[in-house]
């Protein structure tokens, strides 16, 4: 069961990094940012370990944000506009409203997936 867990969890990771991958070379990274929802709510059915889960859906959110600098950079071919903070660009502000976004699914898949444990947990009979 523990290896079933590792290989839904690796698949998971690379979906989501074939879709990040897919999406740089389109150029469409900061309005296709739904699809990470959809693998967010994905990973809380699919990824049973809390634990797991969190790691999952904040490497995704390090990988997104990686993702839009590297397109920033690529469009801009200057290495002074990346390093430039994301507050001070007008450019910039795209990928911080996405990036809350995600964080808040994130924490709303977590607090489902707390739910449905605490619900199991309930649901078993107490042995004397």
């Amino acid at each position: 069961m523990g290896l079933l867990q590792c290989m839904v969890f690796a698949m998971t990771l690379l979906d989501g990094v074939f879709i990040l991958s897919v999406m740089t070379l389109v150029g469409g990274l900061e309005s296709m940012y739904w699809l990470f929802t959809i693998m967010f709510v994905r990973a809380a059915f699919s990824v049973p370990r809390l634990g797991s889960q969190i790691l999952l859906t904040l490497t995704l959110i390090a990988c997104y944000a990686f993702a839009c600098v590297v397109e920033k950079a690529l469009a801009a071919h200057n290495l002074g506009a990346v390093a430039m903070p994301l507050f001070a660009e007008p450019e910039g502000q795209p990928i911080v409203l996405p990036l809350v976004l995600l964080i808040s699914v994130a924490a709303c898949c977590y607090g489902m997936q707390i739910l449905l444990h605490r619900n199991q947990s309930r649901l078993k009979p107490v042995a004397d």
